[in-house]
């Protein structure tokens, strides 16, 4: 069953059906991850990043963790969506780093324009 189903059933949340399985090591519904695709981010920069290769290691989404090494030499393992999307430039010892700076910055190694 579904935990939809068992939580009709029983007249609780889905969220506690949830917690019952996490508590007691069950899986709920199985997911078909196949239609999933991973995308290797292995020597891309994101920032001051630099991602070295994918850990074994995921959030409760299943979002991967990438072992990246920061410009300072700081290693770290870092959320691949934080990487992507910027959230995550650096390891924290650049208090100088913008976002802005990043996209500016990448636009214009894109053009071959120095700065």
């Amino acid at each position: 069953m579904t935990s939809t189903e068992l939580a009709k059933k029983f007249n609780v949340s889905r969220g506690m059906i949830t917690k019952i399985w996490y508590d007691s090591n069950l899986k709920g519904k199985e997911h078909n991850t196949s239609h999933t695709t991973e995308i290797d981010i292995c020597g891309q920069v994101f920032g001051k990043w630099t991602v070295l290769y994918k850990t074994d290691k995921r959030n409760t989404g299943g979002v991967i963790y990438w072992h990246c090494k920061c410009e300072c030499g700081t290693e770290k393992d870092v959320l691949g969506t934080s990487l992507r999307s910027g959230r995550s430039l650096s390891c924290g010892l650049h208090s100088n780093i913008s976002k802005g700076n990043v996209k500016i910055a990448d636009i214009l190694d894109a053009a071959n324009i120095s700065y």
